[in-house]
């Protein structure tokens, strides 16, 4: 079956959280703590304090995700995410504003806010009607701005993604060391695919349409100008 975006390699390795963070670590691209289920409550509450974000390992859209604010909340948690996948993730919970960078052929596009009416864009807020709402550019001072754009782009390069992706970085209010960058998108949904041309075109940036040679290099056919 033909599809854009990444290889399986690359794609397999976004979607396994715990691979993925270690990789984002491995670049120096912060990334929240975390631990693998099975785990105790009190040696998760003493590794990553509480809440605690429960999610299975090799899921997107935020399916089977659990914020977990008491220990006696953890199991069911761990049970609600084994549902979906045979590994578990706990992390801890980073609050505050989320910005997320599109890159798209080895260009990182402006950052943009992600503003969800819950506490968490779970999927809800990703996928009903005025669930969430996503600034383009974000109201953050440039080089917060460039920071991301730089992590996003280590992300991308880690990974071996192919021609675009998408991550996200919570920040907290205040707080640089409190901040995290999440595993990346490889194969963007048509809803998220439409956003991130959305986000090309912001940024009046020239892209060049591309074929494979007999050699397997990819020449130039036209170049295409998104403007806004």
């Amino acid at each position: 079956m033909a599809y854009t975006g990444s290889n399986h390699i690359a794609s397999a390795a976004a979607m396994d959280k715990d691979l993925s963070k270690r990789l984002f670590r491995s670049v120096g691209v912060p990334t929240a703590d975390w631990l693998m289920a099975p785990s105790a409550a009190d040696a998760a509450g003493a590794a990553l304090g509480w809440p605690v974000v429960v999610k299975p390992n090799k899921q997107g859209s935020t399916v089977g995700l659990s914020v977990v604010r008491e220990p006696a909340q953890l199991q069911d948690a761990i049970d609600r995410a084994l549902r979906f996948d045979d590994e578990v993730m706990l992390e801890r919970f980073i609050p505050g504003r989320e910005f997320t960078v599109g890159v798209l052929e080895g260009v990182a596009l402006p950052a943009g806010e992600i503003i969800s009416k819950g506490e968490v864009f779970d999927y809800e807020s990703k996928y009903q009607v005025g669930g969430a709402r996503e600034v383009f550019p974000a109201d953050i001072p440039a080089t917060e701005a460039a920071l991301i754009q730089d992590y996003a782009l280590r992300v991308h390069r880690v990974l071996k993604l192919g021609a675009y992706s998408r991550a996200a970085r919570p920040i907290h209010p205040g707080r640089r060391d409190k901040s995290a960058t999440p595993p990346s998108s490889s194969c963007t949904s048509r809803s998220k695919a439409r956003r991130l041309l959305r986000r090309a075109r912001s940024s009046s940036i020239t892209m060049m349409r591309s074929k494979k040679s007999s050699t397997g290099a990819r020449k130039p056919t036209r170049a295409l100008r998104l403007s806004a």
